[in-house]
Formats: C-alpha cells, sequence, structure tokens
C-alpha cells in the first residue's frame, strides 16, 4: 500500500477545485494515500465548500494569504508519510493509478528525489512540467493551439487529446529538469524537509528553480514519467 500525502494549494478559483477533488476521487483508489488541502484565505466560497468536506479530507484554513511556497512547506511540516505530491488546484487527473505509476520511479531508481508527470502546455509556452526534456509538449502538438481555450472536463472532452498524447510521447520516465511545483510532482518527504522545502520568499515562479539547485547539489535526479498525464487549466490563481 502507498504512503503518500497529495497536497493542494488554493486561493479563489472554486469551479476549478470542484474539477480537481471529483478527478481525484476518480482516479485515486491506493486506500494508503491522504488528501490535504491549503487554502490561501479565499473569498469566493472555496472556504465554505471546504467545510463541507471535513469528513472527506484534511484542511488548513489560512487567514491570509502567505503564497503558494510557503503554505507548501506548512502542509508538508504536518504530514508523516513517506511521499506527497503537489498541487495546484487548477489540475484535473485523467488515468487511476496515476500515484502508482509516478512511485515505481522511485522503487526503480536509487538516486530519484521527485518526479512528475507529463502535463499540457500553456498559452505563451512557459509552464510546463519539464524544462530541457527531449520532447516538450508545446513544441510537439499540433493540437496544441485548439485546446488554449477550451473548457476539458476529462473521459470524452480529453479523450481525443489523451490519445493524441499517448501515440506521439514516449512512455519510460526520463531524467529532466522538472519544475518543482503544483503540477503533480511527487516527492520523498525526509529529503524535502532535510533541505529545507521551498525558499519562501522566493516568487511562486521561481520557487521550483530554486529547489531544482538544492537537488542538483545533493546528487539528486528528478524525472518525468510520460505514462501519467494531466490537465493542467492554467487560471494560475496565486
Amino acid at each position: 500500500m502507498i504512503d503518500c500525502t497529495v497536497i493542494v494549494t488554493s486561493f479563489n478559483a472554486l469551479e476549478y477545485s470542484k474539477l480537481f477533488y471529483e478527478s481525484y476521487k476518480k482516479f485515486t483508489k491506493d486506500p494508503g494515500v491522504k488528501l490535504l488541502w491549503v487554502d490561501n484565505a479565499s473569498r469566493d466560497g472555496t472556504v465554505e465548500w471546504l467545510k463541507k468536506h471535513d469528513n472527506d479530507f484534511d484542511t488548513i484554513l489560512l487567514h491570509q494569504n502567505i503564497g503558494a511556497p510557503k503554505a507548501r512547506n506548512l502542509a508538508v511540516s504536518n504530514i508523516d508519510t513517506e511521499y506527497f505530491s503537489l498541487f495546484d488546484n487548477d489540475i484535473v487527473l485523467t488515468k487511476i493509478g496515476w500515484i502508482n505509476r509516478l512511485i515505481r520511479t522511485f522503487e526503480n531508481s536509487e538516486d530519484c528525489v521527485a518526479v512528475a508527470p507529463a502535463i499540457n502546455a500553456l498559452k505563451d509556452g512557459t509552464r510546463y512540467a519539464f524544462i530541457d526534456a527531449p520532447d516538450p509538449l508545446y513544441e510537439r502538438f499540433g493540437l496544441h493551439a485548439k485546446m488554449i481555450d477550451a473548457t476539458f472536463r476529462y473521459d470524452e472532452d480529453i479523450s481525443e487529446y489523451l490519445n493524441y498524447y499517448h501515440r506521439r510521447l514516449k512512455k519510460l520516465p526520463y531524467k529532466a529538469n522538472i519544475v518543482l511545483e503544483g503540477g503533480g510532482t511527487v516527492f520523498k518527504t525526509d529529503w524535502f524537509k532535510k533541505v529545507g522545502g521551498y525558499d519562501s520568499k522566493i516568487t511562486i515562479s521561481h520557487s521550483g528553480f530554486t529547489l531544482q539547485q538544492k537537488v542538483n547539489r545533493d546528487n539528486g535526479k528528478t524525472y518525468v514519467d510520460p505514462s501519467v498525464f494531466v490537465f493542467h487549466y492554467g487560471h494560475a490563481t496565486r
């Protein structure tokens, strides 16, 4: 049984949070996976919605927006699982067994510190789940322009995109300098705590890069497993 906490951070965007939670329930079946939701003082009904789920998952409701890096550090300080996975609240999962596949990479690679799923590129191509990788999605997908403003849920809405993706991109995990933020990346909890987590003084757009520097100094490796795909709506509420 997997020992992992899924950590979600949110600030407003309740509609997206509901989509994430629907996909989480549908595609996360391992009983060892827990959900911890940290809300950065939302004002759009998110807090009330989270309180209705008190019996479904744990929450940390903050009274001010402390930013995603600091909120993630706070969440990790409150968990005791072997692994944790970070999500922004505007992501949907797409496949049963996603967490099992990602954690399998740790079991097959002793030097693995973190592993991320593949993720769709956004409008300007600047936010994606990996950098310096051999197959950046925003360069490979002819369908990208069509998907920019689409409203995907999952299943039928996204099936054409997923099928195209799986035909085009290789399936085996590969080493890459991934952006270590909220795209579903799974971390070793002990390693994250040992290096002090995110630099809370750094803005969200650079926090993953500074964490990658800690990985490199520690001779760790980060991987992408393209057999797991998540869809990022990209509203980027912080």
